[in-house]
C-alpha cells in the first residue's frame, strides 16, 4: 500500500512538471528602413556676379534657385525612404545630417538645410509603415567651376520610439554645375573722324561696320568700326543680350549722346558648342550743330545672361 502511494505521488509530480513547460522569451520586432529614390538637384550654372543656391521643394520633385545662379533644368528628385516593421501606429524619430558634400575631380559643393516632409517625429500607420521624402539645398559659389556628375551620400537614421530599435539607409545625392556666362569687349565701337555741320546730324555704325552719315561728313584716316564682344559659357546654351538705351562721349565740357544700340545675335541666340560666340554692336552718334572739335570718348555696358 505504501509503495503504491509513493508511485502515485511520483506520477502526479511528473504530470505537474509536464503541465507547466517554460517558454523562451520572444525577441522584439525590429524597425526597417529602405531607400527608394536618390536625391538629384539637376543642373545649374554659376555666375561671375555672385553665389546662389538650388533648393529642392519639400512637396514636389522640382527646384528653385536663389542669388545669381541660373537654373539649367535637368532631372530633379527628392530622396524617398520607406519604413517597415515598426510598431503599428507608433512613433519614430527621423535623424538627418546637418550637411553633406557632393564632389568630383576636386570640385566640392555643400548640401545643407536637409528636411523631411513628415518632420523629425512621425507616426507610423496601422501596419507599422511610413513613406517620407527628404529635400535639401545645394550651395554654389560665385564663378564656380563647371563640373558634371557631382555625387555624395545622404544617410538617414530612424528609431522606433516604442521598441528603441533603429535602422539606417543611404541615398545618393547628385548635381551638376555649368560654366558661368561671361562677356568681354574685344573691339571698340568707333564712329571715326567727322566734320559737323551748322545743323545737328548723326552718324550710324551698323553691326557690320558700315556707316550712314546725316548732316556730318566722314573724314579719311579715322575709320569707323562696330563694337565686338565675346560671350563665353556653356556650349549650346541660350542667352540674352541687354544693351544700354544711351551713352555719352565726352571731351572736357563738350559731349555727344550715343543711342539706338543694336546687336547681331538675333532674337534667340545660343553659345556655340565650343563655349564662345562673338556679338557685334552698332549704334548712332548724335552730333550737335557746330560740335566742338576734339577727341571724344566714353563707355557703354553690355550684359549677357543665360535664358
Amino acid at each position: 500500500m505504501r509503495i503504491f502511494e509513493l508511485i502515485k505521488a511520483f506520477l502526479i509530480s511528473v504530470v505537474c512538471l509536464l503541465a507547466f513547460p517554460v517558454e523562451a522569451a520572444k525577441p522584439s520586432a525590429s524597425i526597417s528602413l529602405k531607400k527608394n529614390t536618390n536625391m538629384a538637384f539637376g543642373d545649374v550654372a554659376s555666375s561671375v556676379d555672385g553665389s546662389g543656391t538650388a533648393v529642392i521643394n519639400s512637396n514636389a520633385n522640382s527646384k528653385y534657385v536663389t542669388g545669381s545662379i541660373v537654373d539649367f533644368g535637368g532631372s530633379v528628385t527628392r530622396a524617398k525612404f520607406t519604413i517597415t516593421k515598426g510598431t503599428a501606429s507608433g512613433y519614430v524619430t527621423i535623424t538627418l545630417p546637418t550637411s553633406l558634400t557632393i564632389s568630383k575631380s576636386g570640385t566640392t559643393l555643400t548640401i545643407d538645410n536637409l528636411t523631411s516632409d513628415v518632420g523629425t517625429t512621425a507616426q507610423l500607420d496601422g501596419s507599422g509603415g511610413l513613406v517620407f521624402y527628404v529635400s535639401g539645398r545645394m550651395n554654389v559659389a560665385a564663378n564656380q567651376s563647371a563640373q558634371s556628375g557631382l555625387t555624395g551620400d545622404l544617410t538617414v537614421l530612424v528609431q522606433d520610439n516604442t521598441t528603441s530599435t533603429s535602422d539606417s539607409a543611404t541615398a545618393t545625392v547628385s548635381g551638376s554645375v555649368a560654366a558661368p556666362i561671361s562677356i568681354s569687349a574685344t573691339t571698340a565701337l568707333s564712329f571715326g573722324t567727322i566734320t559737323p555741320y551748322s545743323t545737328s546730324g548723326t552718324i550710324t555704325v551698323s553691326t557690320a561696320g558700315s556707316t550712314t552719315a546725316i548732316n556730318v561728313t566722314e573724314m579719311a584716316g579715322g575709320s569707323a568700326s562696330e563694337g565686338v564682344f565675346t560671350i563665353t559659357g556653356n556650349g549650346g546654351a541660350a542667352f540674352s543680350i541687354t544693351l544700354p538705351s544711351t551713352s555719352t562721349l565726352s571731351n572736357g565740357v563738350n559731349s555727344m549722346t550715343v543711342n539706338s544700340f543694336q546687336h547681331d545675335a538675333g532674337a534667340s541666340p545660343t553659345i556655340s558648342g565650343g563655349g564662345s560666340r562673338d556679338v557685334s554692336i552698332g549704334a548712332t552718334l548724335n552730333v550737335g550743330a557746330d560740335q566742338a572739335n576734339g577727341n571724344y570718348s566714353g563707355v557703354y555696358t553690355v550684359f549677357g545672361n543665360y535664358n
